[in-house]
């Protein structure tokens, strides 16, 4: 069975920070340079070279939306997407052990409770106040945030993560060095064979980075 990490978050919480900085110490590369593979024309994914991690979505190196937020809402043909029944039907032709997920196209229960049914399923919110939030995308992304915005995600995630029967977790680290520590532990993740020729501890982050997203 796959093992699938969510990262759940409002704009601005760090979620696609995180994975890029997790993956790249557990394969030695971020997702902005592995292999970018297709599945059902529609579900997306990027694998590192000995297959055991990947994170679902779009990404590339310095594009400030990417990851899940990325994938199209309809295929070419008009074809809605329905994530939940696209990824059971096609999850053995996904080959990574290790998933990551870090949209917010896909938050809802009915959606997350049913990737628990099939997968290892581990939830991780990254609950910060929207004013540390707000700042991260306006000082550090040069982005823009309409008015509420930040207030509805916080309110709905708030709910989500109160009422889903899953292992869930939340996440408020000082550093995005912490909250990388604690899905490593909670996990059980380790480094793959793309790391074979590096000496790396996973529990050691080479740099310190603060706290921040994209």
């Amino acid at each position: 069975m796959k093992k699938y990490i969510k990262l759940m978050g409002n704009n601005g919480s760090g979620k696609t920070y995180t994975v890029r900085k997790i993956l790249e110490q557990l394969t030695g590369k971020s997702p902005d340079f592995m292999e970018n593979i297709y599945v059902d024309n529609m579900l997306c994914y990027h694998k590192c070279t000995c297959g055991k991690y990947g994170a679902m979505g779009k990404f590339r190196e310095g594009l400030k939306c990417c990851g899940m937020d990325k994938i199209s809402g309809k295929s070419k043909d008009g074809e809605s997407f329905a994530y939940l029944d696209r990824l059971q039907r096609n999850v053995d032709k996904i080959r990574p052990d290790v998933l990551f997920d870090e949209g917010l196209i896909n938050i809802t229960l009915k959606t997350l409770e049913g990737i628990s049914k099939f997968t290892d399923f581990y939830l991780f919110y990254l609950d910060y106040p929207i004013e540390l939030c707000r700042k991260s995308i306006i000082e550090l992304r040069q982005g823009k945030v309409s008015e509420g915005l930040l207030e509805r995600r916080k309110k709905s995630h708030d709910n989500i993560y109160t009422k889903i029967n899953v292992k869930k977790y939340g996440l408020n680290g000082k550093t995005v060095v912490d909250n990388m520590k604690t899905i490593i532990e909670i996990t059980g993740i380790t480094p793959c064979r793309c790391m074979a020729t590096k000496s790396v501890n996973p529990q050691q982050v080479l740099i310190e980075e603060t706290w921040r997203d994209v």
